[in-house]
């Protein structure tokens, strides 16, 4: 049997699927980063410094909890700082990885702001089709 969704459904899906990916390109940027392409002192120090925040997030992401989405959007912006100031400020190489995580930052945000949106959009009108449908008996 199909399961038709209406076009909100798959806005939401649509972002929700861009989010996971823009978090998991960030992290793997990350972990390319700090313990391969250039470690530096303390490597899995500072690469827990910038993965586990984000991380934190990912239990409501998968949860599709619309706050979560907008939470994200919050502390993501403090990499977007980051990786606007590696861009500009380090070395050719390290430059092209800042302007790598911005990009993905940028991303991030979006989708997180459209899946959030989309989301609390699905959630109200299933609350709306149930209470609906609970009063009509």
């Amino acid at each position: 049997m199909t399961q038709t969704h209406s076009p909100l459904e798959r806005k939401a899906r649509l972002f929700y699927q861009l989010t996971l990916f823009s978090l998991i390109g960030l992290e793997l940027l990350f972990v390319g980063w700090f313990l391969i392409i250039n470690p530096p002192q303390h490597p899995f120090t500072i690469f827990a410094i910038h993965a586990v925040p984000l991380l934190l997030f990912l239990p409501g992401l998968l949860k599709k909890n619309p706050r979560t989405f907008v939470w994200i959007c919050f502390v993501i912006l403090l990499y977007f700082c980051q990786g606007v100031m590696n861009a500009f400020a380090l070395p050719l190489m390290q430059g092209y990885l800042g302007l790598t995580e911005t990009l993905l930052t940028v991303s991030l945000f979006c989708c997180s702001m459209m899946a959030a949106r989309y989301l609390a959009q699905v959630e109200r009108t299933t609350q709306q089709t149930n209470g609906h449908q609970t009063g009509e008996q």
